[in-house]
């Protein structure tokens, strides 16, 4: 165990005397950025880690992403309607 954590802080701390670790924090960062990238991402980690094919895996992925943006449509509607009834409220 403490072998394995010894290598590992080797290799994060190489990879960021390198500057490895920012170009990955400026590519994360581009990433989160767009609701559908993050989520198709997160779903292909999530299958892969659970034994799914890489062909299923991206598949699914990419499903799930298409999907999330009609979602957000909703999301944005309802928080739209939340905020008339809202400002209405409040000018009682």
């Amino acid at each position: 165990m403490w072998m394995l954590a010894t290598v590992s802080m080797l290799i994060v701390l190489l990879a960021h005397h390198l500057g490895f670790i920012a170009k990955a924090y400026k590519v994360l960062g581009m990433i989160t950025r767009c609701s559908m990238c993050s989520v198709f991402w997160a779903t292909i980690v999530q299958l892969l880690s659970y034994g799914y094919g890489i062909i299923e895996a991206v598949a699914a992925s990419f499903i799930a992403a298409y999907v999330s943006n009609w979602i957000a449509i909703g999301y944005k509607y309802i928080s739209y309607i939340y905020e008339k009834v809202w400002q209405r409220l409040k000018k009682r």
